[in-house]
């Protein structure tokens, strides 16, 4: 029900919901906004980086230069 509320609000889809939600926050008149890395880089469960009940394994994930691509870089500048 949320998922489909955040749909319609941002008349996004799927598929550009993540970039929508970066793109709303940065549009609000808040003075600062943040966006995790993973999110602006577009990663999926590959850039997760903690595991609640997980006891090990927690916050290991780096980024690296494979994960900036071109693609995500135009969008970055232009956003």
């Amino acid at each position: 029900m949320e998922q489909q509320f955040a749909l319609q609000y941002l008349k996004s889809t799927e598929e550009r919901i993540v970039d929508d939600m970066i793109q709303a926050n940065w549009e609000s008149p808040a003075m600062m906004t943040i966006a995790p890395l993973q999110d602006l880089l577009g990663l999926g469960t590959e850039g997760r980086m903690n595991f609640p009940g997980r006891p090990q394994g927690n916050w290991e994930w780096r980024s690296g230069e494979a994960e900036l691509t071109d693609d995500r870089a135009h969008w970055m500048r232009h956003h």
